[in-house]
Order: structure tokens, then C-alpha cells, then sequence
């Protein structure tokens, strides 16, 4: 059996470490993988970038995949890129293949137009499963996705949080806080955070900032600055404390390197995505942060269990 993992449009960081982490760990789980994406940085040098391919091509890359016994991965694509899903239509529904999708559980905009859409485009394509990224132990089975199951037409797959692949432990280093802003579109909020917080001399601030964040203001000369890359995860696990926006792939990295953190999730109303995040995610962080205009504060909280990891053996079982 071959899965072929197809990755959809990425819009923001917490996306890039979905597709990332996916393909990762369906390589650590020694199953074969063929990645398309439509982001090159996703591939690093590992696959094929399908905006750079014509659809020749892609057809050539699903026929290869006949088998009953073969599944197509649709990561997020019929929930987030109608435009290359129709590129795909003819291709995917040439296969045999079992197709199957896969997505975080929550969803940046919800109403009757984009479901009535998401339903058209699974049953087109012959999507009758979804699977979420992350367990029955972070959503008890109420995550966006589950609750539109029926809607959509759909059964959902629980596969349990894709957390990064940390090896051994680092020390973390005294009065160091990590800001980051995920794609950085609405930056200004943590940026005058960073400012106020650096300018007290408390703390040692380094802030990471998305591809379109962009400063209105000039920032605090004390603060290390960065774009988002694979050093993150690296500053986080030696920080004492962390601010930070709520997507995805932030919440996974903050409870898997156990960082006291204090999640500020977009305020836009069209966004329920990083507040169900933030709720979800602050269940599981082993200590929080707490700041009161510049006086930044770790508070311990109780009674934490560190949720279900991502189990593909469990998820192939159920596909």
C-alpha cells in the first residue's frame, strides 16, 4: 500500500508546519510518501512543487496510484484551496485509489456558503473521510470538523496532535521571553507587547515575526528579531517564557516543549480558529504567563496530561 500525501495551499505559519510535520511523520512511520505541494518551502528538497506542474503531470502522478489498496492524502485542500482542487478534479477521479483528507479540526470562517461549498467539492472528488489532527482528548469530539461531519457527509478520523520530533533536552536560559506573531498580519498588537516588555530591562525579548508582518513603529533596540525558520523551536525550548499568537502549529510546539506561555489569539470575528485553539491548547500547558503592563509573571497550572501524539497506525486502521 502507498499513500500520497497531496499538500494543500499553505496562507500562514501555522500551515507550513502542518504540511511539514505530516510528511514527517508518515516518513518516521516508514510508510511510502509521494508529497506534492503547491508551497516549495514545504518541500525542502523533498518533493514536487504542483503550481510548477502541469497537469499532465499530476494526472501521470494519480494513475500511478490505481489501486484500491492505495490512498490519496488530500491535506486541507478541498477546505482551503477550491482553485487547485478543480486542478486535481480529473486527475484524482481517473485513481481507484481510496481519497482521503486531512486538517486541524478548526476552520479560520464558517456559514452556509463555505459548507454548502466543502460538501460539493468532497463528494466530487469521492472525499468520505476527514481526518483531524489531533485526538478525541483535545475536542471530547466537538471540534469544528465533527460537528459538520454529517453536513459535509463525512466520517472523521481522530489521529491525535502532530507534535514536532524534539530530541534530548536543553536548558533553558533565565529571563528570556519568545514573542511570536504566526503570518504576522495583525503584527502591531505584539510588537508594542515586545516594546513595553524590553524597554522594563526585566527580560531578554526575542521576537519572531511572519512573512507579511510589517512594523508601523520602530522596535525596541534591546529586542532580537527574527523571521520565522526552523530555529523557533530551538529559541522555545530554551526560553523561560513565551507570548504568542494561537495557530496550529503553535500550540503543538508550546506543549510539547512545555514553554509557560501566554496564547493571544486574532480578535477578528470572522476568525473562531485561534480562540478554540487558545481554549484547547491552554488545558495543556504546564505553566502560564500572566503580564500586567510590563511585569511579565509564570504561573503554574494543575493537573495537566499531555495529550495524544499523532498515530498513523491507529489512523490507517481506521481509513
Amino acid at each position: 500500500m502507498t499513500v500520497a500525501v497531496v499538500s494543500s495551499g499553505m496562507y500562514s505559519m501555522g500551515h507550513a508546519v502542518v504540511g511539514h510535520r505530516l510528511a514527517s511523520y508518515l516518513r518516521f512511520s516508514k510508510v511510502p510518501v509521494t508529497l506534492f505541494s503547491d508551497q516549495s518551502d514545504i518541500l525542502a528538497g523533498s518533493g514536487t512543487c504542483l503550481d510548477a506542474l502541469p497537469l499532465t503531470r499530476i494526472e501521470e502522478f494519480c494513475l500511478r496510484h490505481q489501486s484500491r489498496d492505495n490512498i490519496l492524502f488530500f491535506d486541507s485542500i478541498p477546505l482551503r484551496r477550491s482553485d487547485l482542487l478543480f486542478s486535481l478534479v480529473k486527475a484524482s477521479r481517473a485513481t481507484r485509489a481510496t481519497r482521503v483528507t486531512g486538517h486541524t479540526g478548526w476552520l479560520p470562517k464558517i456559514n452556509d456558503s463555505l459548507v454548502g461549498c466543502w460538501r460539493e467539492l468532497l463528494d466530487f472528488v469521492g472525499i468520505k473521510t476527514i481526518v483531524v489532527y489531533h485526538g478525541t482528548d483535545v475536542c471530547n469530539g466537538k471540534c469544528h470538523i465533527s460537528n459538520l461531519a454529517k453536513t459535509l457527509g463525512v466520517r472523521v478520523v481522530h489521529s491525535g496532535l502532530l507534535f514536532p520530533l524534539l530530541s534530548g533536552t536543553k536548558e533553558r536560559r533565565s529571563r528570556s521571553l519568545v514573542l511570536s506573531m504566526g503570518g504576522g498580519a495583525v503584527a502591531e498588537p505584539i510588537v508594542q507587547l515586545a516594546n513595553r516588555i524590553a524597554h522594563s530591562g526585566r527580560w531578554e525579548v526575542t521576537l519572531f515575526v511572519g512573512p507579511y508582518a510589517a512594523f508601523r513603529g520602530s522596535l525596541c533596540e534591546k529586542i532580537r528579531w527574527h523571521r520565522f525558520g526552523p530555529q523557533f523551536l530551538d529559541h522555545l525550548r530554551t526560553a523561560e517564557a513565551s507570548i504568542a499568537r494561537s495557530g496550529y502549529g503553535t500550540c503543538v510546539d508550546h506543549i510539547a516543549t512545555k514553554t509557560p506561555v501566554l496564547f493571544m489569539p486574532m480578535k477578528n470575528e470572522d476568525n473562531p480558529e485561534q480562540k478554540c485553539n487558545a481554549s484547547w491548547a491552554s488545558r495543556f500547558t504546564h505553566k502560564r504567563v500572566v503580564v500586567r503592563g510590563s511585569n511579565v509573571r509564570i504561573l503554574p497550572s494543575a493537573n495537566v496530561t499531555l495529550p495524544v501524539g499523532f498515530n498513523w497506525s491507529s489512523v490507517w486502521c481506521q481509513l
